[in-house]
């Protein structure tokens, strides 16, 4: 049921969640849209100079140094990388805290409380899939490419599938035998005759029988030969012989398939009408192809390294079937004559669309792209450049504009960064630690990424899943940020090397376990080692040159690195952030800021003149900033809500600060059957997040709570009394 949570004492909070990002105004004085001021000279209204900046370490930070990297090559760790420190070369004995890194860090916040363009947003033109509802599967009629049109090989059924009431309850139903034949191949083949490849034509014997528990109708096959070839004797008194068919092998994909299927047309039962190949329909196929190979990528370039074959069957699990051969066949790209696909019908009786197999990953209606606001996509022009673009800096993404400048090298520069600290690095010797293995993004999780307005509103819990996809009325929840890892048990750092992830860290309710490490000390490709970090309590310190900033601009950056009672506290950077390393807070130590007048003044006395700003400026540059976002948010009546209270300042600082009702911070995973009220959820060593994923959608059907709601997320629980299984 949708509706409002309480908050909750037995469940956990996401490692990541999102600022979120509404339509913006470009129009807006200050934090609109404009061309950047120049580097031709100081100008008498912009502030310009050098702030000096510590940044000190809350949790550790993890500094990979990837020139020195070692990976196993044998055994059950092959593929597995482990990393040492990256330190000065300056100076070994101290890590290295790269100025890009720290420009990165800054860049991603000032974007979030100008609420300025993304900067960068490749990658997301491509429609999206989810995988289809395994009812839906009923819909899917066979068919194949031939002369530029899709026809469809209905077997021996005459009509279409059909969403009607039966037994009390709406269901796809097919008035026949289910319109491709069963080809028992797995474990083993239970027919004679050949092993057809994919698309081979061929003739057949089948038998028709019914299934139980569900009950259908279905074509056993029991003898194939090559097309052509004499039959075969009669296998069953009860058996036809169908003359022509084409066998469909996607591959032993799923861990309880058993068969392969022969599309095929019965002579005798009325065809349906060839359905035109739009195109369209083409780029739907290759947008969906696409989908599967980025999904499945990174498995396949393991196997390879392992010299096994996509098509291998190394067991059930996920990750040890087969894969389809839409996955990894360069043929199956594109729909072209000979191609075999599946027809989806909606409810209304019309065809959707093209997939490669039965139970088949089903495209969103738009792409992330398309969901993302014009105001907020990153800029074409130099006269688009939002807040943060003309700090930073900019370059134009393809559709950028070619007639102009197509880059701008920003308003500020991070110098080399200093470690202040000799004993800043922790050195584990010749025990590396093995990370916890970091999940990819999963945008297609619509309940966690998409909202269901422009504000980035999370989705009502509950919705059926048909009704969250990336459509008409979604937007994007926003900026993708991992919250501080607040209230950590005293000892939940110390000493790495002598503890394992299943160790509870505290005995209270509820139980903390060491997320960063892996279950069990696994080592495999899926993870990372370490071979020491930066400690806690770490200090860097480093300078920022400005160039004609406005006071707006320089006032977020001043809001930024001067943290109150009311400013944000920590930032994140370097590697392993959903893990909790890299939180660290910001301060500004010294400053020689000066407005373009006193620039001008300092170079005709040089040097003698042009004061600086007092701390009365720089309050006042705050102040003008916090004054333009509350501007920035009035609604159509004039109404402006204070600067705290603003969406995205509000969930920029909950991020900052993290939850405050100690609650874990992990990846979602499924709790022991049996585990009582506030018991621990130990860590899975496969990490098999995703199993949480499909009982939230058997279940709850839980939406990722805003940052600034008091609710986290619910466990569930395994369904076999085991975890995770």
């Amino acid at each position: 049921m949708a509706g409002a949570r309480s908050p909750s004492t037995d469940g956990f909070h996401n490692p990541y969640n999102f600022v979120p990002a509404p339509p913006r105004k470009p129009d807006h004085a200050e934090l609109g849209d404009h061309a950047p001021a120049g580097h031709h000279r100081y100008l008498e209204d912009r502030y310009s100079g050098r702030l000096t900046v510590e940044l000190t370490t809350e949790t550790p930070l993890l500094l990979p140094d990837t020139a020195r990297l070692q990976e196993e090559k044998d055994g059950t760790a092959a593929g597995h990388k482990t990393f040492p420190v990256l330190c000065d070369p300056r100076c070994p004995q101290k890590p290295y805290l790269s100025p890009t890194a720290v420009r990165g860090m800054l860049r991603a916040a000032y974007e979030a409380v100008t609420n300025s363009r993304f900067g960068v947003f490749r990658g997301h033109e491509d429609r999206l899939a989810y995988r289809m509802d395994a009812r839906d599967g009923l819909a899917m009629v066979p068919a194949r490419v031939e002369n530029g049109a899709l026809t469809l090989l209905m077997g021996a059924t005459p009509s279409l599938p059909r969403y009607a009431e039966r037994n009390g309850r709406m269901q796809w139903i097919v008035d026949g035998a289910m319109y491709a034949a069963w080809l028992k191949s797995y474990p083993t083949r239970r027919y004679k005759g050949i092993k057809p490849k994919h698309r081979q034509k061929v003739s057949f014997w089948a038998l028709r029988k019914t299934h139980t528990n569900p009950t259908f109708v279905y074509w056993q096959v029991l003898h194939v030969v090559p097309f052509g070839e004499a039959q075969p004797p009669r296998p069953h008194q009860n058996a036809r012989w169908f003359d022509e068919g084409w066998a469909c092998v996607t591959g032993r994909n799923i861990g309880r398939k058993h068969d392969e299927r022969i599309f095929f047309h019965d002579p005798g039962t009325p065809k349906q009408q060839p359905l035109p190949l739009s195109d369209d329909w083409k780029r739907k196929w290759e947008n969906l192809i696409r989908d599967y190979r980025r999904e499945h990528e990174p498995a396949l370039k393991a196997r390879k390294k392992k010299g096994q074959k996509p098509s291998d069957w190394l067991g059930r699990n996920v990750g040890e079937t087969a894969y389809s051969i839409h996955v990894y066949c360069d043929r199956e790209t594109k729909l072209e004559n000979g191609s075999l696909c599946y027809i989806l019908y909606d409810h209304q009786g019309r065809p959707v669309g093209p997939f490669p197999v039965i139970i088949s990953r089903v495209l969103h209606r738009n792409s992330p792209l398309d969901l993302l606001p014009a105001s907020l996509r990153p800029a074409r022009t130099i006269g688009e450049l939002s807040p943060a673009d003309r700090v930073f800096g900019w370059v134009g993404q393809e559709g950028s504009s070619r007639t102009g400048p197509t880059a701008w090298r920003g308003s500020l520069r991070i110098g080399a960064t200093d470690c202040l600290g000799d004993d800043a690095v922790e050195d584990f010797g010749n025990t590396p630690v093995p990370l916890a293995i970091l999940s990819q993004p999963k945008p297609q999780q619509a309940r966690f990424y998409l909202a269901r307005d422009e504000a980035g509103t999370p989705l009502a819990d509950g919705a059926p899943k048909a009704q969250i996809g990336y459509g008409e009325g979604r937007s994007l929840r926003g900026r993708k940020v991992y919250p501080h890892h607040r209230d950590l048990p005293t000892d939940y750092w110390k000493d790495p090397v002598s503890h394992d992830a299943t160790e509870p860290v505290s005995s209270g309710e509820p139980a903390f376990y060491r997320e960063y490490l892996r279950a069990g000390r696994t080592r495999d490709r899926q993870n990372r080692s370490i071979k020491g970090w930066v400690k806690p309590k770490t200090t860097f310190r480093f300078d920022i040159q400005l160039g004609n900033l406005s006071e707006v601009e320089l006032g977020a950056l001043l809001w930024l690195l001067t943290p109150d009672e009311t400013g944000p506290q920590f930032f994140r950077l370097g590697g392993g952030k959903p893990l909790g390393f890299g939180s660290a807070s910001l301060r500004l130590a010294a400053h020689e800021l000066r407005s373009g007048k006193e620039m001008r003044e300092r170079y005709r006395s040089l040097g003698a003149g042009g004061a600086v700003l007092t701390d009365d400026d720089r309050a006042a540059a705050v102040a003008a900033f916090k004054r333009a976002v509350e501007s920035s948010a009035e609604d159509a009546g004039g109404t402006a809500p204070a600067f705290d209270q603003v969406p995205f300042i509000a969930a920029f600082l909950a991020a900052a600060r993290g939850h405050d009702d100690g609650l874990p911070v992990r990846y979602p995973r499924l709790k022991p059957a049996g585990s009582a009220a506030g018991a621990g959820v130990p860590p899975d060593p496969n990490g098999e997040n995703f199993k949480w994923f499909g009982e939230n959608e058997r279940g709850q059907k839980r939406a990722l709570p805003a940052l600034t709601d008091a609710c986290a997320l619910m466990h569930y629980t395994a369904r076999d009394g085991g975890q995770n299984r």
